[in-house]
């Protein structure tokens, strides 16, 4: 009887409990509807934010900043909208929820950091337009007598802009990281991914800011040196230094003096005082011997240890000091021509689409002598960089021409003020080597046939890394120049052979001392030809250990010198995952440098792709501009 009479409460219990949780299922019910309008109105109106950035972007490249504040103010307002209907009841309830709390929280982020952004890009384009130049100061609109002026009343709205999308990035980066919405975490990777482009471009933005009147001259008269390299003749910054001029900058304007050939310098001025550092002497010291100083003075891949020795030269060279060096290349002469268009000189109507068979191949027919040959690089660059200062052309147009010289290494810039230097070095202007941090590799040749048979070489670097299970690794560069010059044809002052009294070179004789520069590695052998004779020895600059050699690629033939070598700690070890990520570097060169990375994981590890392939071993190829950089990622095998 006991027993029975229990069974009807532990009934009416459960029954109960059954009827409060429909109670609150039916509550929930109605509150994911509510949830759903309010977020689905939420996730539209930040496309259309999204949407109106896209075009505002497009507005500024135009320079239309006018359309490009209206659209950032549209984007402000829908993010707005949205952070507002994803904070509101009954969307907020669901932030405390478990499940569902971490995506809401990272929805309501979203919205907070894109209408943080729009406002914060709305401010700077207001000021923008405030400085009456907008954003031209920065693509050097020397038209404008007051440009530098205009370019101060940004620098504050640049550095608050900066502090402002820094504290923004900051505060995104404490929303949740994993959400159990794939489509949240998407738009939340690419948001930061953004965010970042965003503060570089504005990083850019405040160093230009910053560096620009002191390199135009507010402060007073700025004059730098400015030589014109020619890559058929390969150094190691990117070819021969044949022509030298001065640009003068004051209150603003630059003006261009005439180019002249660098065989009139006096030469053997390198020494103790002069040179960079002991090591730089040892290293270059008899490259610089007599009339050959300023044809080889750009002997050295790091462009500042280089411009460091003009800059020493300067007083005794050219009668006074200079505040700074500036080097540029036939193809930053191509770029400027898409700027400008034809430009007449004396070497005749230079074209971009045929100005590096002209200045190169063509130009130097016209001259008697090598020096004057020499010059014709630099009658090029003093033209067409004139012609593409005072152009009329669109700043932007003038800014993105810049920016691809820059990027591509054809053009470098060097100031002998600590600071500006700094920025410089920021702003991808500074042409330095690489740091010598392990899977950092530079492969450099330096024409010493006295030719420009590099005109028809090209290089091919493979290198292949063998990964340990310890972060070690053991690999092998090999070098290949490649010589497609012909033997006949063509000016003997051009193909060769042009060493007095050497038999040793011949007609389209390729003869280079190529140099592997691999960060902290142990080199373990080279082979090649050798076929001068000259041996293979081991020297260092700026942390990196060096091997080299002298190899001769013959007219229609190439030559091959592979290294071997070993790094102690290339990669982390440590945990379940990892990843390997090396970098090539190679100078300009009139042909494209071809290049193949292999990479072999270490046992009890793959490698794996983006998609989620994992294999033991891959290979990458491609055409090497400047630098090429990787980052492979490994995981422990199952």
């Amino acid at each position: 009887m006991t027993t029975m009479s229990r069974t009807p409460r532990r009934r009416r219990h459960l029954l109960g409990a059954v009827a409060a949780v429909g109670l609150v299922v039916s509550g929930l019910a109605a509150l994911g509807i509510f949830a759903v309008r309010d977020a689905r109105a939420a996730e539209t109106a930040l496309t259309r934010a999204r949407t109106a950035i896209q075009d505002a972007s497009g507005a500024v490249s135009a320079g239309d900043l006018d359309a490009a504040l209206s659209r950032v103010a549209s984007a402000r307002a829908d993010a707005e909208m949205a952070s507002g209907l994803l904070t509101r009841q009954p969307l907020s309830v669901m932030q405390v929820m478990p499940f569902v709390g971490s995506t809401a929280r990272k929805a309501v982020a979203l919205a907070d950091t894109a209408a943080r952004s729009a406002r914060t890009g709305e401010a700077l384009l207001q000021a923008a337009l405030d400085s009456g130049a907008g954003l031209t100061t920065l693509a050097l609109d020397l038209d404008s007598s007051g440009w530098l002026d205009q370019l101060a009343s940004l620098q504050s709205p640049l550095a608050d802009a900066l502090a402002e999308f820094r504290d923004i990035r900051d505060a995104f980066g404490q929303a949740p990281e994993q959400t159990r919405v794939a489509r949240i975490d998407q738009a939340g990777d690419q948001l930061l991914a953004e965010l970042e482009q965003i503060i570089g471009t504005i990083e850019a933005g405040v160093d230009l800011a910053g560096v620009l009147p002191i390199l135009f001259g507010q402060d007073g008269t700025q004059r730098y040196f400015v030589g014109a390299q020619n890559p058929a003749e390969q150094r190691p910054l990117g070819g021969i230094m044949g022509a030298y001029g001065f640009l003068t900058a004051i209150n603003g304007r630059a003006s261009l003096s005439q180019f002249i050939s660098v065989g009139t310098l006096p030469g053997d001025l390198l020494d103790a005082d002069t040179a960079p550092s002991e090591e730089f002497l040892n290293r270059y010291g008899t490259a610089y011997l007599g009339r050959g100083s300023w044809s080889n003075v750009n002997s050295s891949p790091h462009f500042p240890s280089v411009a460091n020795v003009i800059e020493a030269f300067a007083p005794e060279a050219v009668g006074q000091g200079i505040d700074g060096v500036i080097v540029v290349d036939p193809f930053a002469i191509q770029t400027f021509l898409r700027v400008t268009g034809p430009v007449e000189t004396e070497i005749g109507t230079l074209r971009a689409d045929t100005v590096i068979e002209q200045v190169i191949r063509d130009a130097p027919e016209q001259f008697d002598s090598q020096g004057e040959r020499r010059a014709a690089v630099g009658i090029a660059a003093e033209t067409v960089l004139e012609a593409f200062l005072t152009s009329d052309a669109a700043p932007r147009a003038r800014f993105d021409a810049l920016a691809e010289v820059v990027g591509d290494g054809h053009l470098l810039m060097h100031h002998a003020n600590p600071d500006v230097q700094e920025s410089l070095g920021r702003l991808g202007v500074a042409g330095e080597l690489l740091p010598p941090e392990p899977g950092n590799f530079a492969a450099i040749a330096f024409n010493t046939s006295e030719s420009h048979v590099d005109y028809f070489t090209h290089q091919e670097l493979d290198l292949e890394l063998f990964l340990n299970p310890d972060g070690s690794a053991t690999g092998t560069m090999a070098i290949t120049i490649v010589n497609d010059a012909p033997t006949g044809g063509v000016p003997s002052y051009f193909i060769g052979p042009n060493v007095d009294g050497d038999n040793r070179f011949r007609v389209g004789d390729a003869v280079s001392l190529i140099s592997l520069y691999c960060g902290p590695c142990n080199y373990t052998g080279v082979r090649s030809p050798d076929a001068l004779e000259l041996g293979r020895w081991y020297d260092n600059e700026l942390g990196h250990r060096i091997a080299n050699t002298v190899e001769r690629a013959p007219a229609g033939d190439q030559v091959t010198v592979v290294h071997d070598f070993e790094l102690v700690n290339l990669w982390d070890a440590s945990g379940a995952e990892g990843s390997v990520s090396p970098t090539l570097w190679y100078q300009p060169t009139i042909n494209p440098t071809s290049y193949s990375l292999t990479v072999h994981a270490p046992l009890g590890w793959a490698l794996e792709a983006e998609d989620g392939v994992r294999t033991a071993s891959t290979t990458i190829d491609g055409v090497l501009s400047r630098t090429a950089s990787f980052d492979l990622r490994l995981v422990r095998s199952s």
